[in-house]
């Protein structure tokens, strides 16, 4: 069993807290994972982020298909299955299912049915029948999925790799200059004393501040849904 990744989670990693200039440690420790068997997301996945031209972009383009996997015979096989589960029993708008069709998370999770992997996702389930989420459709499947909103950022960031030094991110850099770790530097959890004694502290601002970030970025993508011909 491994974690297969949505876009969204390598998006809002970058967009939010775990930026690719002030925070190497966590994109550092994507690759070690993938290399260890335990990380990987797909191919349509890889393109969506390849299509933003940015520093993800980049990024993305370097992994090549051992990280962001071809799908084989099996996994397209197992599209059939996903496609009679959204198309039979539910409720949902031909556009909506006109559109799950063609993006990523319907190879995600197609590709995790076949594989019995777990999918990591943003997404939280919807009783909307205009857009298919993927926790939806892991549930009615049977398929593992795990939530990566932002408290899960935040066990990630206390220990995902070792642990990464508070430092890293410009919103916990309260304690600053007593701190004798490089800005970037992964440690373990602890080694930095300043670090340790405001630690519960510097969750709390920055749980405030991803939660607030996270209500825009959901904001704005409802207004451009809003803004669909129907």
């Amino acid at each position: 069993m491994a974690y297969l990744l949505d876009s969204n989670v390598f998006i809002q990693a970058k967009n939010l807290y775990y930026g690719l200039d002030y925070c190497p440690a966590f994109w550092d420790w994507l690759v070690a994972e993938n290399a260890s068997g335990r990380v990987f997301s797909i191919e349509k996945v890889g393109d969506e982020l390849e299509a933003g031209s940015d520093e993800l972009a980049t990024w993305a383009g370097a992994r090549g298909d051992g990280f962001f996997l071809r799908p084989t015979n099996t996994d397209i096989a197992a599209l059939g299955a996903v496609g009679t589960w959204v198309t039979t029993g539910q409720r949902y708008e031909a556009a909506a299912v006109g559109t799950f069709f063609q993006v990523a998370d319907y190879y995600l999770i197609g590709y995790a049915l076949a594989r019995q992997h777990v999918v990591v996702t943003h997404e939280i389930p919807s009783t909307s029948a205009r857009k298919i989420k993927i926790p939806n459709v892991c549930v009615g499947l049977g398929i593992k999925f795990h939530d990566a909103r932002p408290r899960t950022a935040l066990r990630l960031l206390a220990c995902p790799f070792g642990g990464v030094h508070l430092g890293l991110l410009p919103v916990l850099v309260r304690h600053g200059s007593a701190c004798k770790f490089p800005r970037g530097a992964a440690v373990q959890p602890g080694a930095c004393h300043d670090c340790r004694r405001s630690r519960r502290r510097v969750e709390g601002v920055v749980l405030r501040e991803l939660q607030q970030r996270r209500r825009s970025l959901a904001a704005d993508e409802d207004a451009r849904f809003a803004e669909r011909p129907a």
